[in-house]
């Protein structure tokens, strides 16, 4: 992933740079496991860069809700009330639980970001089940290939029924030893990939999940109704409710003044 300005520009890479990157992440995270296999801090090491631009995709998602929500309330006030005095306080009101809320709900963003950070764990059996229907095409693509080069006609012209049968036996059987990898490197490595590609799809739908059921529910939308929750009013000083509820000074000189000439005019 490229960070341009703050903002995260996708990459689109063929198989072989794909493959590249995998195995220079492979050789730097190499232990004492035995050939062929890898140890765990690959896999975390490929899904910590792959994952990276969801912290920014997360950040600027609620900023994008926080515009929407002021937005949304602003409008509202102002359709609703029309003293001005009174829209500020309210408006006041709304800024303290803005503030508030942002707070809760970047803590909790946190709290999420920092568990896709830790080593990959899932109990979903999704990721076992894209792990070996990855395994399961690969080896079905290997099949495919060897049946569509299999030679059709003999010397003295088609195949026998027969001969066609132990044929395709043949290679079939010949496509499963031919789609071994030799260099063990490069089959940790296509291991590591198969595993990469399984555990994101699984992360990535379970972050999507608690990012709008832990942080935009919880934190946001679900405390919207206590912003002007009678409960919370009634907490309020007589001073606040006085300073809320009361009339501007001009508007107080303006009712006195058409008292007076009202007790003038009912003479």
């Amino acid at each position: 992933m490229l960070h341009v300005e703050g903002k995260v520009a996708q990459i689109i890479a063929n198989k072989q740079k794909m493959d590249g990157w995998v195995k220079e992440v492979y050789l730097s995270t190499k232990g004492r496991e035995l050939p062929g296999s890898y140890n765990y801090s690959l896999l975390a090491e490929l899904f910590q860069e792959q994952s990276s631009p969801w912290c920014w995709l997360a950040r600027s998602h609620i900023r994008s809700i926080f515009i929407a929500l002021t937005k949304w309330v602003k409008q509202d006030v102002e359709q609703t009330i029309p003293d001005e005095k009174l829209r500020r306080e309210v408006l006041a009101i709304y800024r303290r639980w803005h503030e508030d809320t942002e707070t809760r709900a970047n803590d909790e963003l946190e709290n999420l970001l920092a568990d896709e950070r830790r080593p990959p764990m899932t109990y979903n059996h999704y990721y076992t089940d894209n792990v070996q229907m990855a395994q399961s095409g690969a080896r079905v693509h290997g099949v495919t290939d060897a049946l569509n080069n299999m030679p059709r006609k003999g010397c003295n012209g088609d195949l026998q029924s027969s001969d066609m049968e132990t044929e395709t036996k043949f290679v079939v059987a010949n496509s499963h030893a031919n789609g071994t990898i030799k260099n063990m490197d490069d089959q940790a490595c296509s291991e590591a990939l198969i595993s990469l590609d399984a555990y994101y799809k699984v992360a990535m739908k379970t972050f999507v999940d608690n990012v709008c059921r832990q942080v935009v529910e919880r934190r946001m939308l679900a405390r919207l109704p206590d912003m002007f929750n009678p409960t919370i009013i009634a907490q309020f000083s007589d001073g606040k409710l006085m300073l809320i509820g009361s009339e501007s000074i001009s508007q107080k000189q303006r009712r006195e003044d058409l008292n007076t000439r009202k007790r003038v005019l009912a003479r």
